[in-house]
């Protein structure tokens, strides 16, 4: 086996260990650069040498077995059962879009941010953790690093959820962008009608929330909202990160580039947090950046605050549910 093909190889284990699954689509667009047919090649041989297993209920799905597991670099996530499938899919694809712009410092799911809250409540700046973000990104800006909380929405919550999750995220300062992906308008409604008010403006936790069959569709193109202002999630975030807009288009050429190692590496084994950054304190009242939020072209440009770069991704959330297993 030639370097490129156990690069594929290694690579594909990875993700399906710190994801707890793996599809052909992720597989061919996002971690195997190469011809269709040398594509197939790679796909058939992550089975037939005896890396993963077929789902019998999913065409295109795989999942490791015990001699992949043996490969993996990185601790391994539970398979992920069918039920929560669409929703992981989701986070794995705007992980490796984000990965993909080559802005993407550090990232962490809610698998990983749940096996160790102690440095969870580091990361997210608060003394207790009502709820894990789906995904946990640091992006390098032009000027600064922001820390962007990403969830992902299938199903309507109870009122009283969606507001003690509201609640929750206006004392995490260390987090800079709240990003929510809804299943239909009527969910994106009330996660908006949660995040309302002057406190979450001040506090710089009033979502953007956009609808995840745009984003399936249209990556970074899809219409984001924002305290009632629209405009495509690219342009938002060149604002914020005062980027182009092609940083943020789909599957952009100049960025195409292999799966990286390092973005995958165990980030709370090998990251260092500033003695500050330990003592944890009640969360200090942000400024208000927002006030003329309403009025300005480009409402996240107004965002301040960065984090240092941390490190690591996580491994894919761990929920509940019948998993496939091995047979």
């Amino acid at each position: 086996m030639n370097r490129s093909s156990f690069d594929i190889l290694q690579n594909a284990i990875n993700f399906a260990g710190r994801f707890g699954f793996l599809t052909k689509e992720i597989f061919f667009e996002h971690l195997c650069f190469n011809q269709t047919t040398q594509q197939y090649y790679h796909w058939n041989r992550l089975v037939t040498g005896g890396y993963f297993f077929k789902s019998q209920k999913q065409h295109g799905l795989i999942y490791l077995s015990a001699k992949g597991k043996k490969m993996a670099t990185v601790s391994v996530a539970p398979n992920k059962s069918l039920y929560i499938l669409n929703h992981d899919i989701l986070v794995a694809n705007i992980f490796l879009q984000l990965e993909r712009t080559g802005k993407l410092l550090s990232a962490w799911t809610e698998f990983e941010l749940s096996k160790d809250q102690y440095q969870t409540c580091i990361l997210l700046g608060v003394n207790r953790i009502d709820k894990f973000p789906d995904l946990l990104v640091d992006l390098q800006g032009a000027n600064k690093t922001i820390r962007i909380a990403i969830e992902i929405e299938n199903t309507l919550k109870a009122r009283d959820r969606y507001l003690r999750i509201s609640h929750g995220y206006l004392s995490m300062r260390n987090v800079n962008l709240l990003i929510y992906g809804c299943s239909s308008s009527v969910i994106q409604a009330t996660v908006a009608r949660a995040f309302s008010g002057a406190e979450f403006v001040r506090s710089q936790k009033a979502p953007i929330t956009f609808l995840n069959s745009e984003f399936s569709k249209d990556d970074f193109g899809a219409e984001g909202s924002l305290l009632n202002r629209r405009m495509p999630l690219k342009k938002m975030l060149s604002a914020a990160f005062e980027t182009p807009e092609d940083t943020w288009e789909k599957n952009p050429k100049k960025n195409r580039k292999p799966f990286r190692e390092n973005i995958l590496e165990n980030n709370f084994e090998k990251q260092s947090f500033s003695k500050a950054d330990q003592e944890l304190t009640p969360p200090a009242q942000a400024p208000a950046p927002w006030q003329s939020l309403r009025d300005h072209p480009h409402p996240t440009m107004l965002i301040e605050g960065g984090h240092e770069p941390g490190a690591g991704v996580g491994r894919g959330p761990n929920r509940t549910g019948e998993e496939e297993r091995e047979e």
